[in-house]
């Protein structure tokens, strides 16, 4: 009464505002303390009269056109419902309240356009109906179901009543906003109120033809924009109820169908706020699948129930892949303030660096969703056979990483590549740790994940042949897959002649690969990885075929010399080299252990029974030591003679390289005839 007199006499000052709040206020509470703690006022008056208390309050707030009265009012109405139930419980009928004075500060507020009012009032309300579904039984009774429905139905209101308010022009952010809370908290409602996964489902196509149909009324009137917000939600909402239906991974189908939702929004609106909520959507509904239905673990046990994460997984995969394929080429200014600053500041970021940070985040979001779909794939493959469906299992996952890998080179992205890299090492992992000691024909998972390594990074250096410090890159990793590949090779054969043979095919695929790209310069490096590994596998095979140890080194000592006669008609000095790196080690390895000098004064000795080795490895170092002074590797010593020294001459580097070789032969000659 004093606020009323006050600005009745001298007109709307702040004191008079602070009297009839205070009034107000000192009224909610007076009922309160009569009603919860006194038990002067019986429960089922105690709602009606606080809602004369808001009627009067919101009365004079529109009389004196006060924001702050009016907030007093109805959320001191809408939090009565909570106080109430603090000595009882909270029951529907009270959360129907609730509803009732949220829906009735919508009607004051929108108008006016107190805003911060309407998003208090839903707070408190869906906190009491959160509470509400958090009391009920594990099947929730038709007053329960229908407060909850309400409760969601009124938020969708308001959100077309905020767009209606705005015209048809431009899609109004707090429409927007509030038509997303009203989609969200329709999941999660659902979800609590709906044990069951057959009525759970059934719950969400119902919301679905309800968001359908204001869809199609919204397109009627001309709303366009958030029709197709609507529109969106409700295809969301049936996908997530026909999933239900098929399905036990509710919660995981729902927040992928919340970040699909959200991405193709924000590429619609072209909202960056909306694309980083689908990407949190995203990433909950990944990290809830590998949580529970699709653990990583569950893949290595022949007991799990595989099938449960094929759906998730291939849903979450979904959501990263339309996020990454439909990302939005601009962004449109919003009102991003508070705590969305920092959108606004990454706004920023993505425009100013258009193609460097969007393609970046666009590979990732397209990796990430092809990682899960290819881990959902795995799953399924797992669920028909177990030792099949590793093996599959990894046959796939080497070659989608062997496409990433050559599609980063041909992109010239680094961090793709890195991510490609990643995923073949972890193939390999898993191959070799477990396929190939607990899973039957796991070696072939071994030759998979080392074709997929080797195939990945010599497409990525083919792509991308201007960067020769790359070579260190694919060299590491053709040699782990030859390491893999010998794996794999050991386990699937189980005769000298099928490992031999196996392995001389492993070595012509290497040759091959390196024949492929001999001719170009910058690959050099590279290209003598490829074929060095050959030249090792060649050896291996030799010494898998050949039985006896002494034949094993001469056929690597006429090896070594068919290697260096291969430097003259193919202009590559390292051929010649590491040729005769293998005849001077093959050499040593004969006088060391077959025919070494001490046994020419040892009568329990027999001197000349392996001299034919001995004589194998001479007829090698000559053949060497006379290709030495035709090879491109001459012409390359003098080049650099020239630029150091002008008086250097190529007699220098022939006749040293000769001589070493000559001396190496002509021991070997004198230890032989000293055995004969």
């Amino acid at each position: 009464g004093g606020g009323l007199l006050l600005r009745a006499r001298y007109g709307q000052y702040l004191s008079a505002l602070a009297a009839v709040g205070a009034g107000i206020a000192g009224a909610y509470a007076t009922l309160a303390a009569a009603a919860a703690h006194y038990d002067l006022v019986p429960d089922a008056l105690a709602l009606p009269l606080a809602g004369v208390i808001a009627a009067i309050a919101t009365l004079i707030a529109l009389r004196w056109d006060s924001q702050l009265l009016a907030s007093i009012g109805l959320l001191g109405a809408a939090l009565a419902p909570a106080l109430q139930a603090i000595d009882t419980e909270m029951g529907w009928v009270s959360a129907a309240f609730a509803v009732i004075v949220l829906a009735a500060a919508a009607v004051v507020s929108l108008p006016r356009g107190w805003r911060e009012l309407v998003v208090s009032a839903a707070v408190l309300v869906g906190a009491q109906i959160e509470w509400l579904l958090a009391e009920a039984d594990v099947r929730a009774g038709l007053g329960t179901v229908g407060v909850a429905g309400a409760f969601l139905l009124t938020l969708l209101g308001i959100s077309l009543a905020s767009q209606i308010a705005r015209g048809r022009e431009t899609l109004d952010q707090f429409a927007l906003s509030l038509a997303l809370v009203a989609t969200g908290a329709t999941f999660l409602v659902t979800f609590q109120l709906f044990q069951d996964q057959t009525n759970r489902g059934i719950g969400l196509l119902v919301a679905g033809a309800v968001w359908a149909l204001v869809f199609a009324g919204l397109r009627a009137w001309g709303f366009d924009e958030l029709a197709l917000v609507l529109g969106t939600a409700a295809l969301a909402l049936v996908a997530v109820g026909t999933a239900d239906l098929l399905s036990d991974a509710a919660l995981t189908l729902a927040w992928a169908a919340q970040a699909t939702l959200l991405a193709l929004l924000a590429r619609r609106l072209r909202d960056v706020r909306l694309q980083v909520m689908g990407l949190a959507y995203g990433t909950l509904s990944a990290a809830h699948a590998f949580a529970t239905e699709a653990r990583i673990d569950f893949l290595f046990q022949e007991d799990a129930d595989h099938v449960r994460a094929v759906a998730p997984l291939a849903a979450a995969a979904a959501a990263f892949l339309v996020a990454g394929v439909f990302a939005p080429e601009g962004y449109v200014a919003r009102t991003e303030a508070g705590l969305l600053a920092f959108i606004r500041r990454l706004r920023a970021l993505l425009d100013e660096h258009r193609r460097g940070v969007r393609r970046g985040v666009r590979e990732t979001l397209v990796f990430i969703g092809v990682v899960l779909a290819t881990l959902s794939a795995s799953f399924a493959h797992v669920s028909i056979s177990f030792d099949v469906g590793h093996v599959a299992a990894s046959v796939l996952s080497a070659a989608v990483g062997a496409v990433i890998l050559g599609l980063a080179g041909s992109f010239g992205s680094d961090a793709l590549a890195f991510g490609a890299y990643y995923l073949l090492g972890l193939v390999v992992v898993e191959a070799v740790v477990f396929d190939v000691p607990d899973v039957s024909g796991g070696g072939w998972s071994a030759l998979a994940a080392a074709a997929g390594l080797l195939v990945g990074a010599y497409a990525n250096r083919l792509f991308h042949s201007q960067s020769g410090k790359r070579d260190l890159v694919a060299g590491v990793a053709a040699t782990l897959a030859a390491l893999t590949a010998g794996v794999g090779i050991e386990e699937i054969t189980g005769t000298r002649l099928s490992g031999g043979l196996a392995t001389i095919a492993a070595a012509a695929v290497y040759a091959g690969l390196a024949a492929g790209v001999f001719r170009r310069p910058v690959l050099r490096d590279f290209v003598t990885t490829l074929w060095t590994l050959a030249l090792l596998f060649v050896l291996v095979a030799e010494g898998v075929l050949l039985v006896s140890s002494s034949g094993t080194v001469f056929a690597a000592a006429l090896t070594g010399a068919a290697v260096a006669l291969l430097a003259r008609p193919l202009a590559e000095s390292r051929f010649w080299i590491e040729g005769g790196v293998v005849a001077v080690v093959s050499t040593l390895i004969t006088l060391a252990y077959f025919t070494p000098p001490s046994h020419v004064f040892q009568a329990s000795e027999s001197p000349g029974e392996r001299l034919w080795v001995l004589v194998g490895c001479i007829l090698a170092l000559l053949l060497v030591a006379l290709t030495a002074q035709e090879v491109a590797y001459r012409l390359r010593l003098v080049r650099q003679a020239r630029r150091s020294t002008p008086t250097f001459s190529a007699v220098t580097p022939r006749s040293a390289v000769c001589g070493q070789l000559s001396a190496s032969a002509f021991w070997s000659s004198g230890s032989s005839a000293a055995q004969l």
